[in-house]
């Protein structure tokens, strides 16, 4: 076959499979009032090397937070303020879903697949009044794909000079080396920061890097991705910019986070109304990033963004969702060259906000299927 009939042949199958999954796309995974619990928040995804696809998310017995039902009106507060780990797991890819799962009292959390031990660590805070006091950071492992988990252990032990933080968000990295490194919140906003720890035994023990927790003062929610050049890229919501710009913070490691250079300030990525986001690394120098991509006063836009020189600049967008929109976890599908997967928060009918349910797609890796930005 000739390259130009390769060629053709190769983007005809790309749009087959696009037309296939837009038939697929958005599919519910955690609604309002699901089992008689008013709100799911803080989406978190994560396939596995045998094909598994996990949705993770808190469920809880309150509303607020970008989540109001019609329904029901319940305040969150010291003592009434409960918090589930809950999952849902897909054994095909993300077309059917199995029933959810509550495992335990906490805020998720982060989540990561161990290739090296083929386990999953699921990582999550343990405290009072949705883990504002007293804090714990807790961890439980799954040898058998997301079935089952193992009774919680708390790894505050292991954290240095900032136990109890709150692990976030979506997907933690494992480095080709095998290790495992989790960012985490530590303190409350708008004074948090944000530190970074690491395991090289599967999350049996960890060490803190001694330099992050110093460095990232006064930022919230974090996410990682894998350079192609070996480097860690951390992007951060910042709660005090003295760029003063609505824009994401970032930082670079290239030691498998120990060190740490930043934060800088990337006027490219918007903040979304001050929202969490996502990152994730495919390799060549891809990353893509989301978050609901708008500077109205309200969550909206779930949008993606291509970069094609390891997160230096941003030339292509894709908008998922042009209604409300929230907090969103992207991740690679091991079993799929054209697109990677997209847990986000979105508006549903009969709940006011941007975190009513939790939805399922896929994105299109292509650029031929992103715009650029003007």
């Amino acid at each position: 076959m000739s390259a130009s009939l390769r060629q053709g042949y190769n983007w005809l199958r790309f749009v087959f499979v696009f037309l296939f999954r837009a038939i697929l796309s958005d599919v519910d995974v955690f609604h309002y009032g699901d089992n008689g619990l008013p709100c799911y928040r803080i989406p978190a995804l994560l396939a596995t090397s045998k094909g598994s696809l996990l949705a993770f998310s808190n469920a809880r017995n309150w509303t607020g937070d970008n989540c109001y039902p019609d329904y029901i009106k319940r305040a969150c507060n010291e003592t009434s303020c409960n918090v589930y780990v809950s999952s849902r797991r897909s054994p095909d890819g993300g077309k059917t879903w199995g029933p959810i799962v509550y495992h335990q009292l906490g805020v998720l959390g982060t989540v990561v697949y161990d290739k090296v031990h083929s386990h999953i660590v699921v990582q999550y805070c343990v405290g009072e009044g949705n883990c504002k006091t007293n804090r714990s950071t807790h961890q439980m492992i799954s040898i058998d794909d997301g079935l089952t988990f193992s009774q919680p252990t708390p790894v505050d032990q292991y954290l240095g000079k900032f136990p109890g933080v709150h692990p976030c968000c979506g997907e933690a990295l494992q480095l080709p080396s095998g290790r495992l490194v989790f960012c985490a919140i530590h303190g409350e906003s708008p004074r948090s920061h944000v530190t970074v720890y690491y395991s090289d035994n599967g999350g049996q023990t960890y060490q803190s890097s001694p330099t992050a927790g110093d460095q990232m003062k006064d930022m919230g929610e974090c996410t990682m991705a894998l350079l192609s050049n070996g480097s860690i890229y951390m992007n951060m919501r910042p709660h005090i910019n003295p760029e003063m710009c609505d824009c994401r913070a970032y930082a670079v490691s290239d030691d498998s986070g120990e060190s740490w250079h930043g934060p800088y300030y990337d006027r490219d990525l918007l903040n979304g109304e001050g929202c969490e986001a996502s990152v994730l690394g495919i390799g060549s120098g891809t990353v893509f990033f989301s978050n609901p991509y708008s500077t109205s006063a309200s969550r909206a836009n779930m949008t993606v963004l291509r970069s094609d020189d390891n997160a230096q600049t941003w030339s292509k967008i894709y908008q998922v969702n042009n209604g409300l929109a929230g907090y969103s976890s992207l991740a690679q599908l091991p079993w799929d060259d054209y697109y990677v997967g997209l847990l986000y928060e979105t508006g549903a009918p009969g709940c006011n906000e941007s975190a009513c349910k939790i939805v399922y797609t896929e994105v299109p890796k292509d650029l031929a299927m992103f715009s650029p930005i003007d």
